[in-house]
C-alpha cells in the first residue's frame, strides 16, 4: 500500500475491501466527519452573512428613520459591526485551501490548522462577536432622549425612561451571555474530537512512512 493509494481513499472513499489494514478505513471515517463539519461551517456562515445583510438594512433604516444623535451613531456602528462579521467569516473560511499535490500528511496537517482557526473563532466569540453588539446597542437604547417628543408609529418599541431602558440592558445582558457559552460549547464539543482523529491518522501515516508524495 502506497500514499497514492491512500489519496485516493481520502479523495473518494471507495474500494476499501480490498485493503487489510484499519488506515483506510480510518482516513474514511474521518473524511466523513469532516465533511459534516465542513457543511456546519458553510451553513453557519450562510446565516450568519444573511442575518448580517438583514441587520444592515434595519440599522440602515433606523439611521434614517430615528432624529436622535447617538441612535444614529449607534446604528453607524451597528452597520460597520455587520460588515465585519461578514468579512472575518468569510476571510476565516478561505483561509483553507486543499491542495491535492500535497502529501496526505501534509493535507491532515493544514486541515488541522484550519480546524484550530475555526475553534478559535468560536472561543473568542465574546469578544468580537459578543461585546461589540452588545456595547453598541447599549448606546443605541440609552440614545433615545426621553426629554424629546418624538411622534413615530414605532416610538413605543423603545423604551424613553431609565427603567425601560435598564430592562432592556438586563435582557441583552443575559442573551449574549448565553450565547458566550453556546459558542464555547460548541467550539469545545465540535472541533477537539475531530483535531484528535486527525492526529490519530497522520501518526499512522507517519509510522507507515507515507510521509511524503
Amino acid at each position: 500500500m502506497n500514499e497514492q493509494e491512500l489519496m485516493k481513499i481520502w479523495q473518494k472513499s471507495y474500494d476499501l475491501e480490498k485493503i487489510e489494514v484499519n488506515l483506510p478505513l480510518l482516513i474514511a471515517e474521518l473524511r466523513s466527519e469532516i465533511e459534516k463539519i465542513d457543511s456546519i461551517i458553510i451553513n453557519r456562515d450562510r446565516s450568519e452573512t444573511l442575518a448580517s445583510v438583514f441587520g444592515i438594512l434595519l440599522y440602515l433604516f433606523f439611521l434614517w428613520y430615528i432624529p436622535f444623535f447617538w441612535v444614529k451613531t449607534a446604528s453607524v456602528m451597528m452597520i460597520m459591526w455587520f460588515l465585519f462579521v461578514i468579512y472575518y467569516l468569510k476571510k476565516t473560511r478561505s483561509s483553507h485551501s486543499v491542495d491535492f499535490s500535497l502529501s496526505l500528511v501534509e493535507q491532515l496537517r493544514s486541515r488541522r490548522q484550519y480546524l484550530l482557526r475555526q475553534q478559535k473563532l468560536l472561543e473568542n466569540a465574546a469578544y468580537w462577536y459578543i461585546l461589540p453588539p452588545f456595547l453598541i446597542n447599549v448606546l443605541f437604547f440609552f440614545g433615545v432622549d426621553s426629554s424629546q417628543t418624538w411622534d413615530s408609529p414605532i416610538a413605543f418599541i423603545f423604551p424613553d425612561n431609565i427603567l425601560g431602558k435598564t430592562i432592556v440592558v438586563v435582557f441583552l445582558a443575559i442573551l449574549y451571555t448565553y450565547l458566550i457559552w453556546a459558542n464555547r460549547n460548541a467550539a469545545q464539543s465540535t472541533y477537539p474530537p475531530l483535531i484528535e482523529s486527525i492526529d490519530k491518522v497522520k501518526a499512522e501515516l507517519e509510522n507507515e512512512g507515507l510521509t511524503s508524495n
